[in-house]
């Protein structure tokens, strides 16, 4: 089978197909990853180009193989390979998924992880329109909705949390004050109640969903704090 694929494989059929849709795979990668870089998020243009190229090799190569064997008499499934695709780039998505301190980050990240190899696999099977179309498509709808969020909803958001602390009260809600104005959070009520030599602050505030994750951040790494729920 080995003879088979590289005879098939001349410098002519790598040129004028295989390098085409590679390159068009990383363009489709990188235009999806140029979103998330620009949001500072752990998976960005490198990863998603290489994920979509990825694909896109794995489909090509069981598409070849799947020739190689046709033409060796034996029965083959190329579609098996693009199963396994969608399988293993589960691995990659669930590594972009953040949970820690009771919130949740990196969804939509593992969400364009997983898109990122459906693109690579359209390339793969010869959808480079196709596939570049969607990726104008999610790129534009990843914009929109932000700039929806940004825009419009603005600060429509409302949250509640609880926070117990070591420390004085004044001292607490000072902390607590600072970190939700570096965040861009508008707080909206705050009560403070003192207990055995530890102080329970209950923070009403409103802002956006990324700001409030960030404000968690910022509340765990503050000395002193030793529970944080939400209410």
């Amino acid at each position: 089978m080995s003879e088979v694929f590289l005879a098939n494989m001349t410098l002519e059929v790598i040129v004028t197909s295989v390098l085409p849709k590679v390159f068009l795979s990383l363009l489709c990668g990188a235009m999806v990853g140029f979103e998330r870089q620009l949001k500072r998020k752990a998976a960005g243009m490198k990863t998603h180009m290489l994920i979509s190229m990825g694909a896109c090799l794995y489909t090509l190569a069981s598409a070849m193989i799947w020739d190689n064997h046709r033409a060796a008499g034996m029965p083959g499934d190329p579609s098996r390979v693009a199963a396994q695709i969608v399988s293993g780039i589960g691995f990659l998505g669930g590594g972009a998924i953040i949970h820690a301190r009771g919130t949740i980050t990196g969804l939509t990240t593992a969400a364009t992880i997983w898109a990122c190899a459906a693109l690579g696999i359209c390339v793969g099977v010869g959808e480079g329109l196709l596939a570049l179309l969607v990726t104008i498509v999610v790129v534009g709808a990843l914009t929109a909705v932000s700039f929806f969020e940004v825009k419009i909803l603005g600060h429509a958001m409302v949250f509640r949390m609880r926070v117990s602390m070591q420390g004085v009260r004044e001292e607490c809600r000072t902390k607590l004050a600072e970190h939700l104005e570096r965040n861009g959070l508008v707080l909206e009520q705050m009560q403070t109640r003192l207990d055995s030599g530890k102080t329970t602050v209950s923070l009403r505030y409103r802002g956006l969903a990324e700001d409030h994750r960030q404000f968690l951040q910022d509340i765990w790494g503050t000395t002193g704090v030793e529970e944080v729920t939400g209410e």
